[in-house]
């Protein structure tokens, strides 16, 4: 985890993707390895990868805003403009 955050701040996405993927399969419940996952991508404009892997999240984890975030701005690049929406009214009501 901490080599992939390292990479992150150093701006290098596909060594930060590889280390946090590694982490993520250690342990998938850690909310800060999943999101610098989440954000490696959208820094590599990977909107496929964020869209399958915020789904999954959301799945798994249903109250987490950050995963709705990433969701809708992924499922927004991708021209699902409705379901952008959605997701980010959902997230929205577990922020406030």
């Amino acid at each position: 985890k901490e080599v992939g955050k390292f990479y992150y701040k150093k701006k290098n996405w596909d060594f930060a993707i590889k280390n946090l993927e590694k982490s993520i399969a250690n342990k998938n419940s850690d909310v800060e390895t999943n999101v610098f996952l989440l954000a490696s991508y959208e820094e590599k404009a990977d909107f496929v990868k964020i869209q399958k892997w915020a789904s999954d999240l959301i799945d798994i984890y249903p109250n987490q805003p950050e995963y709705y975030f990433f969701a809708g701005k992924s499922a927004f690049q991708l021209k699902n403009v409705k379901k952008a929406n959605e997701l980010l009214e959902i997230g929205l009501d577990y922020v406030v």
